[in-house]
């Protein structure tokens, strides 16, 4: 279980939806674009695992159901999408 202290670089995105999950002030959706390689599905992932997790606090508990769930790619409300562009950069 990944935690926001895993991400390496990106101090101030870090910063800004660590503040918003503590200040209670999550936007209603959020862009993470950049290159291939540049931590983007990481830091979107443990966002939304802190979101979903049943205790609420700053970080996933990487316990609860919901966690479980997210840690193998089953929790039914944390859907990843990507655009055309991403899939050109898979090929």
């Amino acid at each position: 279980m990944s935690k926001f202290a895993d991400i390496y670089g990106h101090e101030q995105i870090k910063e800004h939806l660590q503040n918003a999950i503590r200040l209670n002030k999550v936007s209603h959706a959020y862009i993470f674009n950049g290159p291939m390689g540049s931590g983007k599905k990481m830091t979107a992932g443990i966002f939304a695992e802190t979101l979903q997790c049943e205790r609420h606090g700053q970080e996933p508990c990487g316990t609860c159901h919901s966690c479980i769930q997210s840690e193998s790619g089953n929790q039914p409300d944390i859907c990843l999408l990507y655009t055309s562009d991403a899939a050109d950069d898979k090929a």
